[in-house]
């Protein structure tokens, strides 16, 4: 078993991950604006921090 598969299968884990997806969610910044070019996109958020993207084949993937 890997490092990573035995931290996620953690009973520890597993209790708190419902209430940490709730508190993430929450904190997402909300998106302001997309711009895509070809296969190149930016999102840029509320709060004026940026991501960029890339698409692979049909996915937008993150280019960060």
């Amino acid at each position: 078993m890997l490092k990573h598969e035995a931290f996620l299968s953690n009973p520890q884990f597993q209790a708190m991950a419902p209430q940490a997806g709730i508190e993430m969610k929450k904190s997402i910044n909300r998106i302001n604006r997309v711009v895509e070019r070809g296969n190149r996109a930016i999102v840029i958020f509320e709060d004026k921090a940026w991501a960029n993207f890339v698409r692979e084949g049909s996915e937008w993937k993150s280019d960060d």
